[in-house]
């Protein structure tokens, strides 16, 4: 997003502490890209796979974590938003998952953020069929508050579709490509 890269890493650290990073980069006036902060969850678990999917605009980074565990301990997949502040730094301001979040859904496989709507798939959601897919719009809201707005499957849902292998968002319209239809 102009000078401002993010790169994910979803197996950064060894042994226990294998929790995933992603790296938010800053190319100067001639060109050089340097790493200015790392970014980790605020709840870091090991496996949970932080980093598999990222994205960035306008002062947010949307990073992923496939295998995220919700309250009960279940991996459902997760993001997280952070937020530029005006020294640079970047905070994390939210944790997202779906309102409907099942074990092994992948929330997170792709995800990508604009202003202030933000779109996650999770392509192993069984509502169109066992792993056809779903998307989740998320807004924020004047307070800065981000709430999943809308649950998106394929009019043709099947079986193993997996809708939302990718996703765009975009001037109020999102893009969810299903690699298996």
């Amino acid at each position: 997003s102009g000078n401002i890269a993010i790169v994910g890493a979803d197996n950064e650290g060894t042994g226990d502490k294998s929790t995933g990073a992603a790296y938010i980069f800053e190319r100067d006036s001639s060109g050089t890209w340097t790493e200015i902060q790392q970014l980790v969850a605020s709840d870091a678990k090991k496996y949970a796979n932080f980093g598999n999917s990222v994205d960035i605009t306008d002062g947010l980074a949307i990073v992923g974590a496939i295998n995220g565990e919700n309250t009960e301990g279940k991996k459902v997949g997760t993001a997280y938003i952070f937020e530029r502040d005006n020294s640079g730094s970047w905070t994390e301001r939210q944790k997202i998952q779906a309102s409907d979040a099942q074990e092994n859904d992948q929330f997170s496989h792709s995800l990508a953020i604009t202003n202030d709507l933000a779109i996650v798939a999770a392509i192993n959601e069984n509502t169109g069929g066992k792993e056809a897919g779903a998307v989740y719009i998320f807004e924020r809201d004047s307070s800065g508050t981000w709430t999943e707005k809308q649950k998106l499957v394929a009019s043709d849902a099947q079986g193993y579709a997996r809708f939302g292998n990718s996703v765009a968002i975009r001037d109020h319209v999102a893009l969810a490509g299903a690699i298996n239809a």
